[in-house]
C-alpha cells in the first residue's frame, strides 16, 4: 500500500497542468494525438510542454512502481534503453496510436503502456 501511495505521489508531481485550451492527455489516444502531434525538440508550445511532461511522468511513474514492487527486469512492462529521450518515447506512442486507430478512444495510459511494451520490450 505504501509503495502504491508513493507511486501515485510521484505521478502527481510529474503530471502537467492542463488548461482549457489543451485536451486532457489522459482521456484518450485521440486527445494525446491532438496535443502531441507537433511535439518535437524545438517546439515549446503549451501543448508540447504538457505532452513531454505527461510522457516523462508516465515513464518515471512506471519505473518507480516497478522499483517499489521489486519487479524483476524480465517482468517489467517495458525497458527503455539508456539515452532514450521523451521525444523518442512520444514518437513511439504516437506511432502506435496512429497504427491502431481502432483503439485510439482507449485511455492514453493503456495505449502508452502497449506502445512502450512493444517498442521497448525487456530482454528475457
Amino acid at each position: 500500500m505504501r509503495s502504491l501511495l508513493i507511486s501515485m505521489a510521484f505521478l502527481l508531481l510529474f503530471a502537467p497542468a492542463i488548461t482549457a485550451d489543451s485536451q486532457n492527455l489522459n482521456e484518450s489516444g485521440t486527445a494525446f494525438l491532438a496535443d502531441c502531434s507537433a511535439f518535437d525538440s524545438s517546439n515549446n508550445t503549451q501543448e508540447a510542454v504538457a505532452c513531454q511532461a505527461w510522457v516523462e511522468g508516465f515513464v518515471n511513474g512506471s519505473r518507480v512502481t516497478e522499483f517499489f514492487h521489486n519487479t524483476p527486469q524480465k517482468d517489467r512492462m517495458f525497458c527503455l534503453p539508456s539515452g532514450v529521450t521523451s521525444l523518442q518515447a512520444t514518437r513511439v506512442i504516437r506511432k502506435y496510436i496512429i497504427d491502431h486507430p481502432e483503439r485510439e478512444n482507449m485511455e492514453t495510459m493503456i495505449l502508452a503502456s502497449e506502445a512502450l511494451m512493444y517498442g521497448f520490450p525487456c530482454k528475457q
